[in-house]
């Protein structure tokens, strides 16, 4: 399915009248996401890798991030369509708060899963627009 014509927009919890409108990610865009992080965190890990491993090891198991195993920034960049905000977009969006960016991000990641989810149980066609999208 193409997804660049799918969108939804969502209310911002913390920001009462605010809204953003995220488009669904292709694989490119979720893969160059994935590669960005990915290279980050190799270049901040170098040398210590064996003491990551150790640490790691002792660790009791936590539940997977689904957005950390990508680079905020670009699911930011790639995934925010329009937002209510009077500034421009994509210009402004490295001036957003922490909460803001993790929770649109979150979003983000979020309506690529529900689509996903979506199309396997046969809910969904190529430019049709999940419920509560714009």
């Amino acid at each position: 399915m193409l997804v660049r014509d799918i969108t939804e927009r969502r209310e911002i919890p913390h920001e009462p009248g605010q809204w953003m409108v995220f488009r669904l990610l292709s694989w490119r865009a979720l893969q160059e996401a994935r590669d960005t992080r990915q290279a980050i965190v190799l270049q901040s890990l170098k040398g210590v890798a064996d003491v990551l491993t150790e640490i790691t090891k002792s660790r009791p198991e936590v539940e997977a991030d689904p957005v950390a195993e990508f680079d905020r920034g670009t699911l930011l960049r790639k995934g925010i369509k329009e937002w209510s905000y009077d500034a421009a977009l994509p210009d402004s969006i490295d001036d957003l708060d922490e909460q803001t960016a993790a929770w649109a991000a979150e979003e983000i990641v979020g309506l690529h899963t529900r689509t996903e989810q979506e199309r396997l149980n046969g809910f969904f066609r190529t430019g049709e627009v999940p419920s509560g999208a714009r």
